[in-house]
């Protein structure tokens, strides 16, 4: 059946050709009849490319499994619907050319009238598998990510460990050199207002060590080390823990420290 339809469209096609030839040629001689010949040929001609094209459009009026698959055929439906519309376009414009008028009793295209509804699905369709596609790369990166700041926090959490065996040593050479001097051996210190260096600090800190508390080391004491010791640095430094809330292992080891 296709074929013989196939034959009949080239037949229809060259009685197109040789009445649209007369036509454009200007004969007045029975001009009626060839423009009643040539309507006749161009609807016909029009109702056989209608009838290919439905064969082409039920072929693609299948149920997909994925979203990947109804995206591949929306877009070939679309397409093939467009190609459609510009043959019958094409058709009536030459239509026009030749007979200076317009071609009627033409049937609508079908699934024409869908076309916007099959573009906005399509448009979904491929806004969503791109968002998946975006969601998929963003969960590798955070994936990434997460490895790499594990790595970091065992790091740190090493690093800590090292800081506070560094520490615990600092300390102990701290009261090594402190007991090693006779000067600070014979001291014997009941508050810290009676301190006026800061060797005398660290070793008030190493015997009184168990019951000091971090509210000690204030923003007067701070001021203290600024104006009374010139220790400008040492001052900064103890301020910013201040804010900080840090711990009085770290403000003692900080003062320790600058003792060198």
């Amino acid at each position: 059946m296709i074929k013989q339809s196939m034959g009949f469209n080239d037949i229809t096609e060259k009685k197109y050709k040789i009445l649209k030839t007369s036509l454009m040629l200007g004969s007045q001689e029975d001009r009626d009849e060839l423009l009643h010949d040539f309507n006749d040929t161009v609807i016909k001609l029009d109702s056989i490319n209608e009838s290919v094209y439905e064969e082409g459009l039920a072929a693609r009026m299948y149920t997909t499994l994925t979203l990947e698959e109804e995206r591949d055929r929306l877009k070939d439906l679309i397409s093939y619907i467009k190609k459609r519309v510009k043959e019958r376009e094409e058709l009536s414009n030459e239509y026009f050319k030749v007979t200076s008028d317009f071609l009627e009793d033409l049937g609508e295209i079908r699934e024409t009238e869908k076309l916007d509804v099959y573009k906005t699905r399509l448009n979904n369709i491929i806004e969503y598998l791109n968002n998946l596609e975006s969601i998929s790369k963003l969960n590798t990166k955070l994936e990434e990510l997460n490895v790499l700041l594990n790595e970091k926090y065992e790091s740190r959490n090493n690093s800590n460990i090292i800081n506070s065996k560094l520490e615990n040593t600092l300390l102990e050479e701290f009261t090594k050199l402190i007991n090693s001097d006779s000067y600070y051996s014979t001291l014997n210190y009941e508050d810290i207002d009676n301190v006026y260096t800061i060797e005398e600090v660290c070793y008030y800190i190493r015997n009184n060590i168990y019951t000091m508390q971090e509210e000690v080391f204030d923003r007067s004491f701070a001021n203290w080390l600024r104006e009374g010791l010139d220790m400008d640095e040492t001052a900064s430094k103890l301020e910013s823990m201040i804010d900080d809330h840090s711990n009085l292992k770290d403000i003692v080891v900080t003062l320790c420290c600058s003792c060198d």
